[in-house]
């Protein structure tokens, strides 16, 4: 596959990634979680399949490891409950011929972020896991929002999500969990 191609097939896969996080906008339950629930106990380290990394997650996750031809082998950790999501990705470019592809694929995360169903509301320069990185939070207009950090390690792309719909829970219990989530990330 080209690199251009490429490069199409990843936007419409982030877009698309970034859609099925909403559920069409309604959250799986809209009873107000307790802070137990969200930043208490119960957390669970997770480890990736793949990818190198671990991370606490309110729950035990849901993985997924996807190896297709061309394409980058995708590492994923996954838990969303209660109107609350929580995704690390890694995104493996190591084995594929054109090198700086994962800085790429930073950008078209970033390009992305510019579709009509949501929009950056805030982007700073972050460290993640010891790595320069970014944080971008995204608003959706279905009334979710996501916090989002990237990094790209070598030849891999990290991606950590959190997301809540606001009805659900206060900004300060919400920013507990996204601080909870995102200081347990760490590389193996």
């Amino acid at each position: 596959m080209k690199e251009a191609e490429h490069r199409a097939r990843s936007a419409s896969l982030i877009v698309n990634t970034l859609r099925n996080y909403i559920g069409g906008g309604k959250p799986e339950s809209t009873t107000p979680r307790t802070s137990e629930g969200v930043t208490g106990a119960g957390w669970e380290l997770n480890l990736a399949p793949t990818g190198g990394f671990q991370i606490q997650l309110p729950g035990k996750a849901k993985e997924e490891v996807i190896a297709l031809p061309g394409e980058p082998t995708s590492s994923t950790i996954k838990f969303h409950r209660g109107g609350y999501f929580y995704c690390a990705v890694c995104r493996d470019f190591t084995a594929l011929s054109f090198e700086g592809r994962a800085s790429a694929a930073a950008g078209d995360e970033r390009q992305a972020l510019s579709h009509d169903d949501f929009r950056k509301v805030r982007e700073e320069q972050i460290e993640l896991s010891g790595h320069a990185g970014v944080q971008f939070e995204i608003g959706y207009r279905s009334g979710m929002t996501c916090i989002r950090q990237i990094a790209v390690v070598e030849e891999r792309l990290y991606r950590i999500d959190v997301g809540y719909m606001a009805a659900n829970q206060t900004n300060a219990e919400n920013s507990a969990a996204c601080k909870r989530f995102f200081s347990s990330f760490k590389l193996i």
